[in-house]
């Protein structure tokens, strides 16, 4: 297995994070397909589904990263992540995560509203949920998530 370039992951942490520089860094278990390197954007408080379904999964410390190229969404934690078949899927109307961006006090709360055509959430085979682009437009750029 390849060594994930963290360097490259700590600079595009610092770039969302509005120059807040990366503490640590962490090996972290997600789905299969998903980069080798990638970015915290912060901790998952929830997820929201067209329809107002609410998705929270509470296994764990579970972490929203997307790649250095701010093209997908994924959810991972240390230990790995698998949710039960049960849990609802479905396009993803918002999406909420705990996080400091640049002068922030304490950890707020950042909750972003998808535009147009929204992505989907899925469950792998193993069980690992999968934030699918399905023909969303959104990226991730220093504003954070976008579209």
């Amino acid at each position: 297995m390849r060594r994930p370039d963290t360097h490259e992951a700590a600079g595009f942490y610092e770039r969302m994070h509005w120059g807040r520089r990366a503490k640590r860094t962490l090996l972290c278990v997600g789905p299969k397909g998903m980069p080798e390197t990638v970015a915290e954007l912060g901790h998952l408080v929830d997820l929201k589904l067209v329809g107002g379904q609410v998705v929270a999964i509470r296994s764990g410390c579970v972490r929203l990263v997307t790649d250095t190229e701010g093209e997908g969404l994924y959810l991972v934690s240390e230990t790995g992540l698998q949710l039960d078949p049960a849990t609802p899927t479905g396009r993803i109307a918002s999406i909420a995560y705990r996080t400091a961006k640049g002068m922030d006090t304490g950890r707020p709360i950042y909750e972003h509203a998808f535009e147009g055509r929204r992505p989907e959430l899925a469950i792998d085979a193993e069980g690992f949920p999968i934030i699918r682009r399905a023909g969303s437009r959104f990226r991730v750029t220093w504003r954070g998530i976008v579209g």
